[in-house]
């Protein structure tokens, strides 16, 4: 028994239940069965500076090995392949990556960039392939609307995309192979880079010196904005440490001034370490601020802060580390 792939994540099983009828017979006999996800994909959005990747992970949730034998991502986009080895088997435990870089159209203003789709979806659907057939099967794409959807910013339209996800595959049982085709729809937006946040810790007398345990250092904090959006926001800047690491001197949160030139801001914050070794740079989390405004019949709207989405910050510094020595002997007197 064959059924279609739904939507889902995870190999939670799926319940089913059948009744049979004999011609012979005034008896019905009622039969449960459950269906087992063979596999699952997902699609992650992955940057490097201005670089763009989707990474299309396909996780085997059977003992039979399965057998990847090619794999397809369009959208309007140009898509350029990084894995290019096939075929890829997977099985139970067993997951095989897909990546392709996203080229982008270089422009300095996201408004030139508008594009006609609004949404990365996905459509799941399973084809029987006995008759070996190797066209892609037809997609049915499904567009943005503006009657079913909430209604979006140009900013969030102008960076939307969509894609299409055909995956060729051989089921390889102990009696036999059963090969079928499996695609999809992803929705991603957002997700061109806005801003570039890099961090950096500097011992108090410059960056030729070490950080010591207990000893006042500063935390840089560069951002530096790569685009410029159409929505007027302001923004701050929130420093996430571990308390058990740092202790972060003063305010750990403010608002961000940005240069109309250089379209650049640098902040420097009093930070100690706690511990010696090699530890993870604090985190640093920027938002969108939008201040007290009026609103419908004089009414007075509150501020609110609003995160980006993960494509729009690139968080340059991210897993870094700095190495903290220990206290000098003239510090310990």
């Amino acid at each position: 028994m064959i059924a279609e792939l739904p939507h889902q994540k995870d190999n939670a099983k799926i319940d089913h239940s059948m009744w049979i009828k004999c011609p012979w017979s005034e008896e019905q006999n009622h039969v449960k069965f459950a269906f087992e996800m063979p596999f699952a994909c997902s699609c992650k959005l992955q940057t490097v500076n201005l670089r763009k990747f989707l990474q299309v992970t396909v996780q085997g949730f059977t003992k039979f090995n399965i057998s990847l034998t090619s794999a397809s991502l369009t959208c309007s986009e140009t898509l350029k392949p990084v894995t290019v080895f096939f075929p890829i088997s997977v099985c139970e435990n067993k997951t095989a990556t897909l990546v392709w870089e996203l080229l982008l159209s270089q422009s300095e203003d996201i408004k030139s960039n508008l594009e006609p789709l609004n949404s990365i979806q996905q459509q799941y659907s399973v084809e029987d392939n006995k008759e070996n057939e190797h066209h892609l099967p037809l997609l049915k794409d499904s567009v943005y609307s503006p009657s079913k959807q909430k209604k979006r910013t140009d900013h969030e339209m102008s960076t939307a995309e969509e894609q299409c996800f055909s995956l060729d595959f051989t089921l390889n049982y102990s009696y036999g192979n059963y090969s079928s085709r499996f695609a999809c729809l992803y929705n991603i937006s957002n997700y061109k880079t806005l801003y570039i946040v890099e961090t950096r810790i500097e011992s108090l007398k410059g960056a030729s010196d070490f950080c010591r345990v207990s000893t006042m250092c500063h935390l840089i904090i560069e951002i530096s904005k790569v685009f410029s959006s159409p929505v007027e926001y302001c923004l701050t800047y929130e420093v996430v440490a571990d308390q058990t690491l740092w202790a972060v001197c003063g305010s750990n949160a403010d608002h961000i001034a940005m240069d109309e030139v250089s379209k650049k801001a640098s902040i420097s914050l009093d930070v100690m370490p706690l511990i010696n070794g090699h530890l993870p740079i604090p985190l640093v989390k920027i938002s969108k601020y939008f201040p007290p405004s009026k609103g419908f019949r004089g009414h007075r709207n509150q501020a609110r802060s609003e995160v980006f989405s993960p494509g729009e910050v690139y968080n340059k510094s991210k897993a870094s580390q700095v190495h903290v020595i220990v206290p000098s002997a003239n510090n310990e007197l």
